[in-house]
């Protein structure tokens, strides 16, 4: 019981585990007693500056940003998954141009992990 008391954790996520653990079999009558009192979210602090939300120009201004950062993205992954489907379809000869990129986009797309890349720091 006393780790419930001393658990600070997100008020929501407390009710939920309170919620289950309360039927369990096993749990000692004062643990089940303390979950079933209601618990209040802890009060403000007096003196902490308030949070304050964004303007409509400002969040204007970060969702433009960010719909041009995916803009920019766009052709930059089209281009990347053609040289990928010409490298696996066997259309880009070794030594071409397209070759070491279509190898090295290989790679992660079947593991989801970036190929090895030996340097100086590589002792094995």
């Amino acid at each position: 019981m006393e780790w419930w008391k001393q658990w600070t954790g997100d008020i929501h996520v407390r009710r939920v585990l309170a919620a289950v653990v309360r039927p369990a079999p096993g749990v000692p009558e004062a643990t089940r007693v303390f979950l079933q009192t209601p618990r209040r979210r802890p009060q403000a602090r007096r003196g902490r500056p308030r949070k304050q939300a964004h303007t409509r120009e400002e969040l204007r201004r970060i969702r433009d940003a960010a719909a041009a950062a995916v803009r920019a993205g766009r052709p930059r992954i089209a281009a990347n998954t053609g040289v990928l489907e010409r490298w696996r379809a066997g259309a880009i000869e070794r030594g071409q141009g397209g070759w070491p990129l279509g190898g090295v986009l290989d790679v992660p797309a079947r593991t989801g992990d970036l190929p090895p890349y030996p340097n100086s720091a590589d002792r094995g």
